[in-house]
């Protein structure tokens, strides 16, 4: 039986909303970087990397598009 609780609402539009999330993950790094650089910046470099990663897929999608393979 569910009930409706507002903040796990709350919390749960905060962490399925991209838009919501943004700012607090950039304090969060923007804290790690104060407090614990060395692991903020390799945690950093792996969401770089990923990021990278997903670009160019999308970019392989397109071209397999624009060329008729897919």
């Amino acid at each position: 039986m569910r009930t409706h609780n507002p903040l796990v609402h709350s919390v749960g539009e905060l962490i399925t909303c991209p838009f919501c999330l943004t700012p607090w993950v950039a304090t969060t790094f923007a804290t790690g970087v104060v407090l614990a650089p060395e692991p903020t910046r390799k945690a950093m470099a792996t969401f770089a990397a990923v990021a990278v990663s997903d670009f160019l897929q999308y970019g392989y999608a397109i071209a397999q598009h624009a060329s008729g393979e897919a």
